[in-house]
């Protein structure tokens, strides 16, 4: 059909044209087109638009198209277009669509970002999950004890429990009723069978009452999450600054902890878990030491009103604690039934039957005794095993610090068998009670210092050490004591020992090394002309006489052991003492330092020696297992866990300081310092004990700052330490003449030994024999020495026979003056 062939008036669409209601009569036809003739060819060819008419509209005028006026400045909007506003509503939907992905976008990263972040904060921050999350090496805290050995029985009885922040005994969920745990779980946690550790509709509840506030509090922790809490200790909400970042920081890891503790142990092993660690108020941890606590029963033992009585408590351990707070505690027990009852744990009855009963305490008798003896001030013996343990712990790579050794010591459930003798032990500690009090020991007047002005009152301390190196009793102070791990004077603090340390190293080494013998004669004399050096104690100067060895030891002459010391030597004395003797304390560098006569003779120090170190010193004078042995100082045998199984013993190297014949010649020398052999009064004259055999040495340092006595008896060998803690000049009192340390010595060794069997000290080596030697040359005495007296000596080194000419070698071959008496 041509397209002349359509009628006028048609309504049929023409292909491409627009048919718009804007610009068109209803039924108006497009612009009539020219007609083409048969056999013309006419391409078709693009037709312009025409040009924008203002012209009125014509009436008849069908074929011809009226534009109305434009708005000025405006343009006409292309045929078949939206109208503007549509299309601008179209644009800010989509931009605003462009930007709510890109903020979404925006967001997701920032999600994973925080999520990588978190995932690194919460594997940093429980890295050591394996360890303090382990289930299975768990059963902490437990409270430990130190034991003592019955004197009479030998069995191992108890001495000290342990107790810092808490006693607790763990006790297997076996052994705990079945109400216990329904109690618990009534109150605490009603769906910890069936969550795996963390309820998550409880954790959103609570973080939408952190906002909305629905309720004051709301717990939304389960049982898992509190048991972390319980391990970990992080409990706080409120960071250090305030804030509540680290609270939400804490809760993230604990949600973590808690899923993974769910998911790596049984709901028994969490649950027993949680009742042997919460608290209970104050130091009581655990549902065994509760019960203990509060009822004087096991847990097993534990009625059902009283399981529900220790349930409750938990919560607000102060609030319910039944002993200051019975009323809280009744009524928080009367919830907890409640709970139970509610929960169908219980029946009516059993609810009403329980709700009436009293609270039926201890009556306070047992908690009262127990809060004593918990809270108590531990003995100074106490306090020594606790500095031993916990570096010994730590030397013997049981745990990596000290910080950790020390929640060791008092979590573990040791059981550490200690060295104390309990008798000799109650002795120290009464006569140091006593204190100033004490007519006879410990003068009672303040002394002024000459510098400061300063009044003080002098102080004291004593250490016992049997003869295999394990200490029997400590006391570090004067009067009652104050606080535990206080102060120790007897382990914690060195004093220079003055004359204690001649017999250690230049005498002992001196006749082990075949220098001077029993009987020897020494010059009295300076060793160090130009300094005047050494002077002796008192107003004695030296004489320039000569003196015997038994003499000088017993006056304690500072001269004699000089030139002793000088022929054995700086170095071996000093490695003798130090590596030999195990004495610590010693310095060997610096500007100030032991290197010297002055300190490893005379025992001028630099630091000084504690009086628990020098009575382990001198045990190679004499005991048991043998003359001449050292062994290093201890306070305990072993200790073990709960299960017996052991975890630790001291390292004790038992070793020949020096010979045995060596040993026993200084034992007897060491015998006239209580007693006066021939014309000499040894410096402790009269101290010797009745009730058996006994020797010793005192000590006395410069400006009598310092005092000293070790004293031996076959059982013990102890030291005795007094003077001031300040190390200043002292202006002493005509009072002080009574040398305090040998007389304490002497009362405590009276009191304890007259109640031990008789015992003397081992008899001597085979190899040393006892002869008479002359007092005027020092050799051994012949017939026409007159001037006799016994002497001790090793068989293989005995002294020449004295051939009675007494030659004084100090006079330069001059007959002695007992000779020249005579002629």
């Amino acid at each position: 059909m041509k397209y002349s062939d359509f009628p006028q008036g048609s309504s049929k669409k023409q292909p491409g044209r627009s048919h718009g209601a804007q610009g068109h009569d209803a039924g108006a036809m497009a612009r009539p087109r020219r007609r083409v003739t048969a056999g013309e060819t006419h391409p078709i060819q693009p037709v312009e638009a025409p040009p924008v008419q203002y012209a009125k509209e014509t009436p008849g005028d069908a074929t011809r198209v009226i534009h109305k006026p434009r708005k000025q400045g405006g343009s006409q909007p292309p045929r078949g277009r939206k109208p503007s506003g549509a299309k601008t509503a179209k644009i800010v939907f989509l931009n605003l669509l462009k930007a709510l992905l890109v903020l979404l976008c925006i967001g997701l990263i920032v999600l994973c970002i925080i999520g990588v972040q978190l995932a690194k904060y919460v594997a940093e921050t429980t890295a050591d999950d394996d360890v303090v999350l382990d289930l299975e090496l768990l059963k902490l805290p437990q409270t430990g004890y130190i034991l003592a050995q019955n004197p009479e029985t030998g069995e191992w009885t108890e001495y000290q429990k342990l107790v810092r922040e808490s006693n607790s005994i763990w006790v297997p969920l076996d052994r705990i009723p079945q109400q216990l745990v329904d109690a618990v779980v009534s109150t605490e946690d009603r769906e910890f069978y069936e969550h795996n550790g963390v309820s998550f509709k409880r954790t959103a509840y609570a973080a939408l009452n952190e906002v909305f506030q629905f309720q004051n509090t709301f717990g939304a922790s389960t049982i898992d999450q509190q048991l972390v809490k319980n391990l970990t200790g992080e409990k706080e909400v409120v960071g250090e600054d305030g804030t509540m970042d680290a609270g939400y920081k804490r809760k993230t890891r604990e949600i973590f902890r808690a899923w993974g503790l769910n998911n790596r142990y049984s709901k028994d092993m969490i649950m027993e878990a949680y009742l042997n660690t919460l608290p209970l108020s104050g130091t009581i941890v655990g549902v065994e030491a509760g019960a203990i606590e509060y009822f004087n029963k096991e847990v097993s033992e534990l009625t059902l009103a009283e399981s529900a009585l220790i349930a409750g408590i938990t919560q607000a351990p102060g609030k319910y604690n039944p002993f200051t707070n019975p009323d809280n505690a009744l009524q928080r027990r009367n919830d907890v039934l409640y709970f139970m009852l509610e929960n169908e744990k219980i029946t009516q009855a059993e609810y009403d039957e329980a709700v009436g009963q009293p609270l039926g305490l201890n009556q306070g008798d047992v908690s009262a005794e127990q809060e004593e003896t918990e809270s108590e001030v531990t003995s100074y013996f106490t306090d020594a095993v606790f500095e031993e343990v916990v570096s010994d712990l730590v030397e013997q790579g049981i745990c990596e610090t000290r910080e950790a050794a020390v929640d060791y010591y008092y979590t573990a459930g040791l059981r550490i068998e200690s060295t104390v003798d309990l008798t000799l032990q109650a002795e120290m500690e009464r006569v140091y009670e006593l204190g100033w009090a004490e007519e006879g020991l410990f003068p009672e007047e303040v002394f002024t210092t000459t510098e400061s002005g300063e009044e003080i009152h002098p102080q004291s301390a004593m250490a016992v050490v049997r003869y295999d190196g394990s200490l029997a009793g400590v006391v570090g102070g004067i009067g009652e004591k104050q606080e535990s791990l206080g102060l120790n004077r007897a382990t914690q603090s060195p004093r220079p020992i003055g004359s204690t340390m001649k017999p250690l190293a230049a005498y002992a080494l001196g006749i082990d090394y075949d220098i001077i013998d029993y009987s020897s004669l020494v010059t009295d004399s300076y060793v160090l002309p130009e300094q005047n050096w050494p002077v002796n104690y008192g107003p004695t100067r030296p004489t320039g006489n000569s003196v015997l060895v038994c003499d000088a030891v017993a006056e304690s002459l500072n001269t004699v052991p000089a030139h002793v010391g000088e022929w054995v030597g700086i170095e071996p004395m000093y490695d003798f003492l130090a590596n030999t003797l195990e004495i610590s304390t010693l310095v060997d560098e610096g500007s100030v330092n032991d290197m010297g006569l002055s300190p490893l003779v005379i025992g001028g120090m630099t630091q000084g020696v504690t009086a628990a170190e020098l009575a382990a010193a001198y045990t190679m004078f004499g005991g048991d297992h043998g003359y001449g042995i050292h062994n290093t100082l201890h306070c305990y045998e072993r200790v073990t866990d709960s299960r017996g199984n052991i975890v630790m013993e001291p390292e004790i190297a038992t070793v020949q300081a020096i010979s045995p014949e060596s040993a026993y010649i200084m034992n007897r020398l060491l015998y006239n310092v209580l007693r006066s052999s021939g014309p000499v009064n040894g410096t402790a004259s009269g101290m010797a004990l009745t009730t058996t055999d006994s020797v010793g040495k005192t000590g006395t340092t410069t400006d009598d700052k310092d005092r000293w006595f070790v004293g031996l008896t076959p059982y013990y060998v102890s030291a005795v330490w007094w003077g001031y803690d300040q190390n200043e000049l002292i202006e002493w009192s005509p009072r002080a003449s009574t040398n305090p340390p040998p007389n304490v010595w002497h009362d405590i060794m009276e009191a304890v030994q007259a109640e031990l069997p008789e015992k003397d000290f081992p008899e001597a080596p085979i190899t040393v024999v006892e002869r008479a030697f002359c007092r005027d040359s020092g050799l051994l005495a012949s017939d026409g020495c007159g001037n006799r007296q016994t002497g001790y000596y090793a068989e293989s080194s005995l002294p020449e026979v004295c051939q009675g000419n007494h030659v004084d070698p100090a006079a330069g071959g001059v007959a002695c003056a007992a000779d020249q008496a005579a002629a």
